[in-house]
C-alpha cells in the first residue's frame, strides 16, 4: 500500500514521493503533477506539464534525489574509501 511520504512544490509542479510496502520490502515511487485553479477557483491537478515547467521538474527531481539518498544512506552502508584522489 502506498502512502505519501513527502510532497515538494516548485512553481506549478508538485512532486510526491510515495512510500510503498508489500510486507517484505519497502520502496519509493515518484509522481509529478501540474497544479492549477480551474474557472471556479478549485485546485486541480493534471499529469500534463507545460514546456515552461521543465526547470521546475529538474529542480524537484534533484531535491527528491537528495532527500531520499541522504535519508537512506547510513555510514555502515557506504563503501569504504581505500584511496582518495585530490582533483584540481
Amino acid at each position: 500500500m502506498a502512502t505519501p511520504f513527502k510532497e515538494l512544490l516548485s512553481g506549478h509542479v508538485k512532486l510526491t514521493v510515495w512510500r510503498n510496502s508489500d510486507g517484505k520490502e519497502t520502496w519509493n515511487s515518484i509522481t509529478l503533477a501540474r497544479i492549477y485553479k480551474d474557472e471556479g477557483g478549485t485546485w486541480q491537478r493534471t499529469p500534463h506539464l507545460k514546456e515552461g515547467d521543465l526547470l521546475d521538474v529538474v529542480a524537484l527531481a534533484l531535491k527528491a534525489h537528495e532527500l531520499l539518498r541522504l535519508k537512506e544512506d547510513s555510514p555502515r552502508e557506504r563503501p569504504k574509501v581505500t584511496r582518495q584522489v585530490r582533483l584540481g
